[in-house]
């Protein structure tokens, strides 16, 4: 994986640091995450590292300076070709741009601008396991813990303020010891409830995985 990150000297204010300082803040935040920097902004890692970048997406828009002073961000998920080369930054404006439109719509379950559907296979439950119905559970609960609506079996849908925490569903699912091994099928609706939204989140884990083995 890798991530390039340029910053634009002509938007700083006249109050701000120097450029240099804002590439040395994420230079830190890398470092401390052990993801090597290769050139200015642009930094690379293993398989290993998946959760660091998808983190570097959730955390680097909540700093007040950078949204204001990036110039490009792109994000390599899959390998360092350029056919796996992904807007980071027209992704995040895409989905604030989407959240603004449905603001002032009604009903929360038909115009949330983000969905995620998790099924289980109670086939693949060991005679050890707990009933299928209480992983179910799980999954609600860290929903629910985080403010978002359940509205089936394995179906949640969320606001704009939301955006995290499907983020960090998409890092955190895969470490249950029983997740990966149960999950029939994993999709995430980004951008709106419509079908070509739909992203096949189990697949693209497995091919970040494979493209890193």
């Amino acid at each position: 994986m890798k991530m390039e990150i340029v910053l634009d000297e002509r938007k700083l204010r006249q109050d701000d640091e120097s450029l240099a300082s804002y590439y040395g803040k994420l230079d830190q935040w890398f470092s401390k995450r052990n993801v090597d920097k290769v050139e200015q902004g642009i930094y690379v890692g293993t398989e290993e590292d998946w959760n660091t970048f998808m983190k570097a997406g959730l955390e680097f828009p909540k700093y007040q300076w950078f949204l204001r002073i990036v110039k490009s961000w792109y994000l390599y998920e899959d390998g360092l070709e350029e056919e796996n080369k992904v807007d980071a930054l027209e992704s995040y404006n895409r989905i604030v741009r989407h959240k603004n439109m449905i603001d002032d719509f009604e009903t929360l379950e038909t115009y949330a601008p983000m969905k995620m559907e998790i099924v289980l296979d109670e086939r693949k439950l060991r005679q050890d396991d707990e009933p299928l119905a209480s992983y179910y559970g799980k999954l609600d609960q860290w929903f629910s813990k985080r403010n978002v609506d359940k509205v089936d079996q394995g179906i949640y849908v969320g606001t704009e303020e939301d955006w995290n925490t499907f983020m960090k569903a998409g890092l955190e699912f895969p470490k249950y010891p029983w997740f990966l091994r149960i999950v029939k099928s994993w999709y995430l609706y980004e951008n709106g409830l419509e079908e070509e939204n739909k992203v096949d989140a189990l697949e693209s884990y497995y091919r970040i995985v494979r493209n890193h083995d």
